[in-house]
């Protein structure tokens, strides 16, 4: 018997190009209007929903054309191909852009973006400055702009795709007579209760950026935390024991625990990159000055060499490449003791 699944190829291009041209008619409006340098809130939201509108409506073509069945797994590699393709065709306009049309665009946003640095920082030394500017050339060069748009498209196509398919999934029943098991799928509380985690991670870090509370935690903060954290990987293994008539092995508690905790790891990483390099790109620099500043109120006769040692760590430390697995690991870390405890608790064998 042969499958209804249809090839997605012809969807994910037409799709993939179609996301790559209105990105490019986006940002070459950006451009035009002078909001090329700066990207505020509302004009990073639209260029989300341009990527929502998109890998949604190519995920919903292909169920369509599918006779109305979709798996999740067709769903998420039509949604992040069609991201990719969007991506790549956005860094050719980017290089091009960059290279030929607008070639001190870089020397411009690094300065709009020093003003502002000494705007809100008067007293910074001259050795400050220069590393500052070194740094914001490197994070506003082209060739990072470009690695910067392929990963912050495939991380959301990912998660859009999953959510697209989790809502408009619908599986092809077999018409065969298939003896079940009375242990039921684990996937189907992991999505929903990921996908309940995900929302709770972008609600609490958008209220924390619109009340300018986005560093400065108090043991309140820390507390909502680890209620996003607990209450979903408790409910979804609570909600799979009730389906699965009442029985839990702790194995399967884990799985749903650590699956819920690394859906909401990976949404909180997505937003910190997209703050960080779409909706405030010197915000994080600002931090580090303000640090500076601080440590030289502290101790004014503190050598400007030392403050670099002090500073040295946590600059390394909030890099992307060792914060984002670093909040991946405490996501997964803390899911696993969440889910442990819970699966200890609620745990039931079946009898043979």
């Amino acid at each position: 018997m042969r499958s209804n699944n249809i090839s997605s190829k012809n969807i994910i291009i037409k799709y993939g190009i179609a996301l790559g041209i209105i990105s490019i008619i986006y940002n070459f409006i950006l451009y035009t209007t002078d909001n090329a340098i700066y990207i505020s809130l509302i004009e990073g939201m639209i260029d989300l929903m341009i990527l929502i509108c998109i890998i949604t409506s190519g995920i919903y073509r292909y169920k369509v054309t599918n006779k109305g069945f979709l798996e999740l797994g067709k769903a998420i590699k039509i949604g992040v191909s069609i991201a990719i393709i969007g991506a790549l065709t956005l860094i050719v306009y980017i290089i091009l852009f960059r290279n030929i049309i607008e070639p001190e665009m870089t020397n411009q946003i690094v300065d709009a973006q020093y003003k502002r640095m000494i705007g809100n920082n008067p007293n910074m030394s001259q050795e400050e400055i220069g590393k500052n500017i070194v740094s914001m050339k490197t994070i506003n060069s082209y060739y990072i702009n470009s690695v910067t748009s392929l990963v912050s498209n495939l991380l959301f196509g990912f998660v859009i795709s999953l959510i697209g398919g989790a809502i408009m999934r619908k599986k092809i029943i077999m018409q065969q007579s298939i003896m079940r098991s009375n242990n039921i799928s684990t996937k189907k509380y992991i999505i929903k209760y990921g996908i309940i985690i995900c929302i709770a991670w972008i609600i609490l870090n958008v209220v924390r950026y619109m009340t300018s509370n986005i560093f400065n935690l108090s043991i309140w903060d820390g507390s909502i935390e680890f209620l996003i954290h607990s209450i979903p990987v408790i409910c979804g293994i609570y909600e799979y024991k009730s389906k699965n008539n009442g029985f839990l092995k702790l194995k399967k508690a884990l799985k749903i625990g650590m699956s819920i905790s690394l859906i909401g790891g990976m949404t909180f990483c997505i937003w910190t990159f997209f703050l960080l390099y779409v909706i405030e790109p010197g915000l994080m620099n600002q931090r580090f000055n303000d640090s500076r500043e601080n440590i030289f109120l502290k101790d004014p006769n503190i050598s400007p060499e030392e403050v670099h040692k002090v500073m040295e760590f946590p600059e390394t430390a909030l890099s992307p490449y060792i914060y984002i697995p670093t909040v991946l690991l405490l996501h997964l870390s803390l899911g696993f003791i969440i889910s442990l405890i819970a699966g200890a608790i609620m745990h039931k064998k079946k009898n043979l």
